[in-house]
């Protein structure tokens, strides 16, 4: 028997806690479950599953295998990953984490814009808004908006410049009139958690940055949230452009302190030294810049 496969089975086995449920997994018979877990027990001289007629349970030794099993396997496949990545045909998967927002607005139109031109790579997009941690994440490329990117030890593209507003409602700008950025400090401002300078808001002017330090009812890392709290005069919030751009439009929301402006930041696509001569990733990153320029808000 073919040692990988037997091990993928009992990974399989060793998750589900049931002979049945991995060959469900691995469509497969459990008479074949059961005679790879064998083939593994006979070959490594140890019992890796307590049995009874109702349940299983991992074995101490069992529970050791299951973690060289697991080690071997990512390594493998993260091997034959980067291995199909390295060649030159524009096809494969592509594994991304982006941002809620930015998705929600560019990469639903991208997407399949995209597949148009390249129907054989398949995408893989996860939307989130929470801290990457760069060292373990798996993705082959992460998206991220920034305007001082801490060293990941990845290569880092910057993809577009992404412009930022102060906005609230009509009614609220009337309620509360705002003449220089000092003003802030005494209003309701809906915090946006991305760092740990979130209440910091620097506004520029003539050159000269202008730094205010403001307090609010409403702390999130989801740009809909505070735009639905900006758009029923709940206060102000300061994000990107693209967030707000139909409210402003439709004068559901209006910028705050217009005269100021607002420090710019980017997004960067990120991704490994080791996906560098990968054509797909680098036809993705491309499409993705010259899309995002086009459209930018």
């Amino acid at each position: 028997m073919d040692k990988l496969t037997c091990m993928r089975t009992f990974v399989s086995v060793f998750k589900s806690k049931s002979f049945t449920r991995a060959a469900e997994n691995q469509d497969i018979s459990i008479g074949l479950v059961s005679k790879r877990i064998k083939y593994l027990e006979s070959m490594l001289n140890v019992e890796l599953f307590n049995r009874t007629t109702r349940s299983i349970s991992p074995t101490a030794n069992g529970a050791e295998y299951f973690e060289h099993c697991c080690e071997v396997l990512d390594k493998l496949d993260n091997f034959e990953h980067i291995f199909s990545m390295q060649n030159n045909s524009l096809t494969g998967v592509i594994t991304i984490s982006a941002p809620l927002a930015f998705g929600l607005v560019y990469l639903r139109t991208f997407v399949p814009y995209f597949h148009n031109k390249y129907p054989e790579i398949n995408l893989q997009i996860d939307l989130n808004d929470n801290f990457i941690d760069f060292s373990r994440n798996q993705n082959d490329i992460i998206l991220r908006i920034s305007d001082d990117l801490p060293d990941t030890g990845l290569i880092a593209k910057q993809i577009f410049e992404i412009k930022r507003v102060a906005v609230a409602s009509p009614s609220f700008c009337k309620e509360n009139k705002l003449a220089t950025p000092d003003d802030l400090s005494n209003i309701n401002c809906l915090l946006y958690k991305n760092n740990k300078s979130y209440n910091s808001w620097t506004f520029l002017k003539s050159d000269k940055k202008l730094n205010v330090t403001v307090e609010g009812n409403l702390l999130s890392n989801s740009g809909e949230i505070l735009k639905s709290s900006a758009i029923n005069s709940q206060g102000i919030m300061l994000g990107p452009k693209f967030i707000v751009k139909k409210e402003l439009d439709s004068q559901l929301l209006t910028e705050v302190l217009p005269d100021f402006q607002l420090e710019s930041k980017f997004l960067y696509a990120l991704y490994s030294e080791r996906l560098k001569k990968s054509n797909a990733i680098k036809t993705f990153i491309d499409e993705l810049k010259e899309f995002c320029n086009k459209f930018n808000y």
